[in-house]
């Protein structure tokens, strides 16, 4: 009656296992021990307990313990044999047979216990399994057909508990879209703490405070709406950004205009950031961006204007690649954000800063001529 267990691929880890071959290897390890039956019973999918019950097989056979199990690997055949070793044990039906068996009870034969210990074997169920299940069936036929002893009466019946199930239904989330009907609720004798329906001023909440009157907002006044919409002060970073910036504005531009006639140069004016050579500091321009608000704004560090043709040049200190000349990848998108931000006929550029260690004769020669070339494209060659 023993069926061997077949594999028609590996079990492991590493393997792609099958459903079938996954669902039998966890029957025949529940049935010998090695594994404890789940809640929700077996299924065919591969997991963890299963693994590790086949290397618990394997321990207790002292078998390599990888919990590995192929179709013509020493795992399987010791399953198989371990199996069949305890299947031998119960194949003999007329020792189950009992010694006390009533007379009008039908005794169980052996074609019958042959086909239960098949359909149970077919279903997965083990030998001990299959044994524990038969003499509960005879020992509930013998109550059954048990006469009682004289002078006593009838048993009394008990309701049993066995077929009633104690297991609760699971509980799922409602679809999506579901909506609960609208029940009215029972009336509620308890009452819950209500939410303050208005803020609260130094402890009391405001309409108990003003009851009768308004709140009101004033208008700011002229003076601090001027003041929030003036140009921000110059962010001139640390010394050695102020210094770069004090030599490009205060020296190398009056050196670089200087070769331009007076008129040129009287119409061009040093409007917005850094330090003028009066030693008046000036605030930052602010370019205002396509969207609200400061997003996408720029505020070059320098500002110059030529008061006949109302354009700017726009300069930014900023950082550069190792060949000097252009700005790393920061710098460079502020300097594009700025000439989006500009008018056409506007200039915006960018020269080095000042950084520590760079030697300062050299920074004003590199930077005189970048800013000669940058001005020239502004207004023209003197």
């Amino acid at each position: 009656m023993f069926r061997p267990l077949n594999l028609k691929s590996s079990i492991g880890e590493a393997y792609n296992m099958s459903a079938e071959d996954t669902l039998n290897t966890k029957k025949a390890l529940t049935a010998l021990g090695h594994m404890e039956m789940p809640d929700y019973g077996l299924d065919e999918y591969p997991d963890r307990p299963m693994i590790d019950a086949v290397k618990s097989f394997q321990r207790a056979n002292d078998l390599v313990e990888d919990g590995v199990m192929k179709p013509d690997g020493p795992t399987l055949a010791r399953l198989n044999e371990t199996i069949a070793a305890q299947s031998a044990n119960f194949d003999r039906p007329h020792q189950l047979q009992s010694t006390t068996q009533p007379k009008n009870a039908k005794p169980v034969g052996d074609t019958q216990l042959a086909q239960a210990f098949e359909d149970r074997s077919n279903a997965g169920i083990s030998a001990f399994g299959l044994a524990t299940s038969i003499l509960g069936i005879k020992a509930a036929k013998d109550a059954r057909n048990k006469k009682p002893a004289p002078g006593q009466g009838q048993p009394s019946k008990q309701v049993s508990n066995t077929n009633k199930r104690t297991d609760m239904a699971p509980s799922f989330p409602p679809p999506p879209g579901y909506e609960p009907p609208d029940t009215p609720l029972p009336d509620r004798t308890e009452s819950l703490p209500q939410a303050p329906l208005s803020p609260a001023l130094k402890g009391r909440p405001i309409d108990e405070v003003f009851p009768t009157e308004p709140m009101i907002f004033l208008e700011i006044s002229e003076e601090l709406r001027r003041e929030l919409s003036r140009p921000k002060e110059s962010h001139r970073g640390d010394e050695f950004t102020e210094r770069g910036e004090d030599i490009i504005f205060n020296e190398l531009l009056p050196e670089v205009l200087q070769e331009y006639e007076g008129e040129v140069r009287n119409r061009i004016e040093h409007e917005y950031g850094s330090v003028d050579s009066k030693g008046n500091r000036k605030p930052q321009e602010h370019l205002p961006g396509r969207g609200p608000g400061h997003r996408h704004s720029s505020n070059p560090d320098g500002t110059l204007l030529n008061k006949k043709t109302g354009s700017r040049f726009r300069l930014n200190t900023a950082n550069m690649l190792k060949d000097g000349e252009t700005p790393e990848a920061k710098e460079r998108r502020q300097l594009l954000q700025a000439r989006d931000n500009s008018k056409p006929g506007d200039m915006v550029t960018a020269l080095p800063k000042l950084r520590p260690g760079m030697d300062e004769a050299e920074f004003r020669i590199r930077t005189k001529a970048m800013l000669k070339e940058a001005v020239r494209r502004w207004i023209g060659a003197p």
